[in-house]
C-alpha cells in the first residue's frame, strides 16, 4: 500500500456523501479478506492514478468490512471514491482543460493535478475578501470572483459545524491549467498541518496558518497538489470549484 499525505480533507463533504452510502451511524470498520467483485469502472485515469489503482475493484483483492464502532474520515473517504469510481462519472480536468472552449463538463466530480498559489482569504464574518498582492502577478489580467459559485458555497461549507469546534477564514486557492484558472475554496480548518488559539474564554478554536506555510497562504510560494474536485461554475477562463481532497503531490519539475 502506497501511503500518501493528505493536505485537504473536506469533513462536511464526506459526512454528507458516507450518510448516502449507510443507514448506520457512529460506525466504524474492521478490515477482513474477500474477493472483491467486479463492478462499473466509468472513472477517468487521472481519478485511478491518484490511488495508484488501490480503489479499483475489477477482480482484485479487496476487503469486506465488519462494522463496529467509530469510523474515521480516511476510512469513510476510501470508501466514498470506491463507489464513486464503480457509479459515477468521474472527469479528468487537466485533460479537459487541453480540450479548450465548448468542452462539456458534466460529470460528478473530476481529478486535478497542479501547482497553485493562493490568490486571497476570504473572511468568515463575512467583511470581505483580501487579495495578496503577490498572488496578482500570477494569474489572468482580470480576476473573477462569482458569489454564486464561489463565495456561497465556500461560506456555506465553511459554516459547517463539526465535533472539534473549530472555526476559520477561507483561501481561494487557483492553478492555471492551459487557458483556464482552476479557483478552489479551502476552509483553513480542513488542511491537515494548521495553527489555531482559543477564541476568548470559549471552547471554539481558530485555526489559521502557522510559520511553516505562512508562506503559501500569503501567495508568495505554490504548492502542488493532485485531488478531486467538485464543480461549482465556470465565468470566461475561470473554473470554480471546491475540493473533497487535496494530496501533496510529487512536482515532475523539481531539481538539486
Amino acid at each position: 500500500m502506497q501511503l500518501r499525505y493528505f493536505s485537504y480533507i473536506s469533513r462536511g463533504k464526506i459526512a454528507q456523501l458516507d450518510e448516502q452510502l449507510s443507514d448506520l451511524t457512529n460506525l466504524t470498520h474492521t478490515k477482513v479478506a474477500s474477493k472483491s467483485a467486479e463492478g462499473r469502472v466509468k472513472a477517468s485515469a487521472g481519478f485511478k492514478a491518484l490511488f495508484g489503482g488501490e480503489v479499483e475493484g475489477k477482480g482484485n483483492r479487496g476487503f469486506s468490512t465488519e462494522l463496529v464502532g467509530n469510523e474515521g474520515d480516511l476510512q469513510k473517504l476510501k470508501k466514498i471514491l470506491k463507489h464513486m469510481e464503480e457509479n459515477e462519472d468521474i472527469g479528468d480536468l487537466n485533460e479537459l482543460c487541453k480540450q479548450g472552449p465548448g468542452t462539456t463538463l458534466d460529470c460528478f466530480a473530476y481529478s486535478y493535478r497542479g501547482e497553485f498559489w493562493t490568490l486571497g482569504t476570504l473572511t468568515r464574518e463575512r467583511s470581505g475578501f483580501v487579495i495578496n498582492e503577490s498572488a496578482l502577478r500570477q494569474g489572468h489580467d482580470d480576476i473573477v470572483i462569482s458569489r454564486d459559485s464561489l463565495v456561497i458555497p465556500a461560506r456555506t461549507e465553511n459554516a459547517l459545524q463539526d465535533s472539534s469546534r473549530t472555526v476559520s477564514n477561507i483561501a481561494i486557492i487557483v492553478s492555471r491549467c492551459g487557458e483556464y484558472d482552476i479557483t478552489l475554496s479551502c476552509s483553513y480548518k480542513y488542511f491537515s498541518d494548521m495553527g489555531d488559539h482559543r477564541m476568548g474564554d470559549s471552547q471554539v478554536f481558530e485555526v489559521h496558518p502557522h510559520s511553516g506555510n505562512y508562506h503559501f497562504f500569503e501567495g508568495g510560494e505554490p504548492a502542488y497538489f493532485e485531488g478531486v474536485v467538485f464543480i461549482n461554475g465556470v465565468r470566461s477562463r475561470t473554473i470554480y470549484g471546491s475540493p473533497l481532497f487535496l494530496n501533496y503531490a510529487q512536482h515532475d519539475g523539481l531539481y538539486l
